[in-house]
């Protein structure tokens, strides 16, 4: 992909994302939707790219991944998840004890787009310390 972009194929056979030996330089990762489903894969962190602008990860991705964390990340702008992503209650809602999203400290993220029931069976959300943007929008859906 062109532009610093990155496109993804289904990286199933690795237990944590952060240890992939991606091109750490690049400005885009795009994840197709059904990829990353592999039970195998508990992790999503990013702390690995410092130059990525933008994550995009499509519909029912990541569904065994119990712990997300995007923090520390100067560069970040955007993030869209699709529906159904990070989660094992497609189309529906749980709880379970174990799962948590962190999202803190990308004080460039100024779009956060993520679509219906992903991250709807986790117990634990902490969105802290975005940009000024970032914290007038989230206090409107509050």
């Amino acid at each position: 992909m062109n532009q610093g972009g990155l496109y993804c194929a289904d990286y199933s056979y690795f237990s944590s994302l952060s240890f992939i030996k991606l091109n750490t330089k690049v400005s885009r990762l795009i994840y197709p939707s059904n990829s990353c489903n592999n039970p195998q894969i508990k992790t999503l962190t990013l702390e690995n790219y410092p130059y990525l602008k933008e994550l995009v990860i499509g519909d029912e991705c990541f569904g065994y991944v119990n712990t997300v964390k995007i923090k520390d990340d100067v560069s970040l702008e955007s993030i869209m998840i699709g529906k159904n992503s990070f989660t094992l209650n497609k189309n529906s809602y749980g709880e379970n004890t174990g799962r948590s999203f962190t999202l803190t400290n990308c004080h460039n993220l100024h779009s956060v787009t993520i679509g219906r029931f992903s991250f709807s069976d986790y117990n634990s959300c902490n969105l802290s310390c975005m940009n000024e943007e970032m914290k007038r929008i989230m206090n409107r859906l509050v």
